[in-house]
């Protein structure tokens, strides 16, 4: 079976991008995965999340973006157009757009087959804060 999703709707999600579920229970027969565009306006970052049983790989379309990842956001991981990210289930995170003018691009993918399984880390907010801060200053 063929399903096609075209031109799907970009919602504002609730870390703070933009995310339009591209392939997903909703739209195909999918058992196992889903994936979506998601944008990141210049100066943007996400919020301490994490998704609790879905594996996650993140291709980078446009712009440079940081992830911190890690109990304490320690991890630093710089993204250039082509990088791949894998971010293990559980695993605290949040993406951060390095330019100031410019948006970031990729495409994600989870094994799950619904595009919502975001777990908000609002106790890491002030830690992503201070380490956004960081990353900005260097």
């Amino acid at each position: 079976m063929l399903n096609v999703t075209v031109h799907p709707q970009p919602t504002a999600a609730e870390q703070r991008e933009l995310r339009a579920p591209i392939i997903h229970a909703g739209v195909a027969p999918v058992r196992s995965l889903s994936a979506g565009i998601v944008r990141m306006a210049g100066g943007g970052h996400a919020r301490p999340h994490t998704h609790a049983r879905s594996e996650t790989i993140i291709h980078v379309v446009s712009g440079y973006s940081a992830t911190l990842a890690g109990e304490r956001l320690e991890q630093l991981v710089v993204h250039a157009p082509g990088s791949v990210l894998y971010i293990a289930p559980g695993i605290p995170h949040l993406a951060v757009n390095l330019s100031t003018e410019h948006e970031v691009a990729a495409l994600e993918t989870r094994t799950k087959p619904c595009f919502d399984d975001v777990v908000p880390l609002p106790e890491l907010d002030d830690l992503a804060r201070s380490r956004i801060a960081e990353i900005r200053r260097s």
